[in-house]
């Protein structure tokens, strides 16, 4: 026998296989990174739906918030200080004069206070528009819409204050003045009944429906968890 021959065959064959074996860890690795990417984008698409869906849930619950149209003693005193401290308000200040602007004033200040929860909107908006695309940024558009209109009104209902008692009115100027108020009312207050329309609380809801549409599927895609 040729040993020579068979020595050199033999590291042929044992090169193949060496080769061989090389290109299915490749592959095999390759799979499995191919496949931890796939897991990553997957945990980073579920925690970003949660966190988006929980800002949601909390902007809703912050809007609710800001339309409610009781003040607190604490808060009423609160109101009061700030516009005494800006010289809005004295004691020569009528108190339907008092009540427009206070009221004006809560909303402004509850807008303020709820300003973390705009910042996270606005810092996962970039993110949720790449990942989900224009319809995402459309439905959280609505909550900046709706926070600006209140605001809006809020202004609008401080203006009152230089009209006069709505009361001490007469004819047509005191229905117009009612119905300023009331149009305001509908979109600075939340409706206490549930019959009465409210088209800040319908856009908002529809707004989240739209997400949770989006975003739950998303969420529950990730593996279950433990018993």
């Amino acid at each position: 026998m040729d040993w020579v021959a068979t020595g050199t065959m033999l590291s042929g064959v044992g090169t193949m296989i060496v080769a061989g074996a090389i290109v299915h860890a490749t592959r095999r690795g390759s799979g499995l990174f191919a496949q931890w990417e796939r897991h990553r984008e997957q945990d980073r698409g579920i925690a970003l739906a949660e966190r988006t869906l929980a800002t949601t849930y909390a902007l809703r619950r912050a809007i609710e918030d800001i339309r409610s149209p009781l003040l607190s003693s604490t808060e009423r005193g609160e109101i009061h200080r700030q516009l005494r401290d800006g010289g809005t308000i004295d004691d020569r200040t009528p108190d339907y004069a008092r009540a427009y602007l206070a009221s004006a004033q809560a909303v402004r200040s509850r807008i303020d206070a709820h300003k973390p929860l705009w910042d996270d909107l606005l810092g996962a908006l970039p993110t949720l528009k790449a990942f989900l695309g224009d319809d995402a940024e459309t439905s959280l558009d609505a909550f900046w819409t709706q926070r600006d209109r209140i605001l809006a009104e809020a202004e609008r209902y401080a203006r009152l204050a230089r009209h006069g008692d709505v009361r001490d009115a007469r004819g047509y100027e005191q229905e117009h003045l009612f119905e300023t108020q009331a149009e305001i009312e509908t979109v600075l207050w939340r409706s206490e009944r549930s019959r009465k329309p409210d088209s800040v609380a319908d856009a908002i809801d529809a707004a989240v429906a739209s997400l949770e549409q989006r975003l739950l599927p998303i969420i529950r895609s990730g593996p279950p968890l433990a018993a």
